[in-house]
């Protein structure tokens, strides 16, 4: 399902007289504001009549050296579907950044739109957030020359959680685990208390920055983020199945509004691939999709034995098909992981 957006069609495509095939437009406006898009035409917003900005549709392909805003592209880390990620440097001052470029590989118009909307409500969702458990965004905007979207983050050194998950063995590391597992729950605390669900909260979203004091978490992409406290991107953002099948609450599968109860039913499911190694559920994405709505999760102690069961019961209630039954909170769930750990290691982690 898609969100109510203005009645103005996208872009009509323009005609090739000699082939009549229909040619995609080049550029789209949008507006800095709710993320609305518009066709190249457009000169303001119908909803709070800020002025557009032009997105590029077909951006140059970057390299190396390539400058974006005020930045240098250095090297890229990773391609992807809607954006590529690469490292680079401030040129003012040669501060190290990491930049995510907005790139399209569909002529799908609503596609597009939905894209633009995505990828500036990370922009929103993270700048509001300033917690040192989320990675900090230091700028975003639309190159004036090129009309590329970009944002850009702090550089970090470390590994991903899912990456640190094929070296950890439970209960060996149960200690870190923990540690882990609490500093998510801190950083999403503050993620809930300003109106942001996340959506899409899993290891591969998870960074382990490296530290003195051991790893310190960084959640990442808020591109799937439901902001609830803002009514112009509360619009852009509802009624739509997003998130990631192997994660996706009962409620998201249906469809249905989500909440803070999404993000504690994913945490869930994070937790039981953190302490067991393994998802509570596998197959294909629709069959693991029904497994969310109709299965109840097989109990983490019995699929790693030795786990214990009082932890098994926390990842569990986190689970439940009922959002009341889940924990009220990140904090409830915090105090429930703190205690946990102060009972099996005393006052750490």
């Amino acid at each position: 399902m898609t969100s109510k957006r203005p009645e103005t069609p996208l872009g009509r495509a323009r005609t090739c007289s000699k082939l009549a095939i229909p040619v995609p437009p080049t550029h789209l406006k949008l507006c800095p504001v709710c993320h609305r898009n518009y066709p190249p035409e457009a000169e303001a917003c119908e909803v709070d009549g800020n002025r557009l900005h032009r997105v590029c549709l077909a951006p140059v392909l970057p390299q190396a050296g390539t400058i974006v805003g005020s930045f240098e592209l250095q090297s890229r880390i990773a391609p992807g579907i809607c954006s590529e990620v690469w490292e680079g440097v401030r040129r003012s001052d040669g501060r190290r950044v990491i930049l995510k470029l907005l790139r399209f590989l569909t002529n799908d118009l609503e596609a597009v739109r939905d894209l633009c909307s995505r990828f500036f409500r990370e922009a929103t969702a993270v700048s509001a957030i300033g917690h040192p458990n989320i990675v900090a965004l230091l700028d975003h905007g639309l190159d004036a020359e090129t009309g590329q979207a970009f944002l850009v983050f702090e550089h970090l050194t470390g590994e991903t959680l899912i990456s640190a998950l094929k070296q950890w063995s439970m209960p060996r590391d149960l200690m870190i685990g923990l540690d882990v597992a609490i500093q998510i729950t801190e950083g999403m605390r503050q993620v809930h208390l300003l109106g942001i669900i996340h959506r899409d909260l899993k290891p591969a979203n998870v960074f382990l920055e490296a530290s003195p004091e051991g790893p310190r978490v960084k959640i990442l992409d808020f591109g799937l983020a439901k902001i609830r406290n803002t009514p112009h991107l509360a619009t852009l953002t509802r009624e739509m199945m997003y998130g990631t099948p192997a994660y996706l609450s009962p409620e998201q599968a249906r469809g249905e509004e989500p909440d803070e109860a999404t993000d504690i039913y994913c945490m869930g499911v994070l937790m039981f691939e953190l302490f067991t190694g393994k998802l509570p559920f596998n197959g294909k994405p629709m069959h693991m999709i029904l497994a969310h709505m109709q299965k109840a999760p097989p109990d983490p102690a019995r699929v790693h034995p030795g786990l214990s069961p009082e932890l098994s019961r926390i990842i569990l209630k986190c689970m439940q098909k009922e959002k009341s039954q889940r924990y009220p909170d990140m904090s409830q769930l915090q105090k429930a992981l703190r205690d946990f750990a102060a009972s099996t290691f005393g006052n750490q982690p």
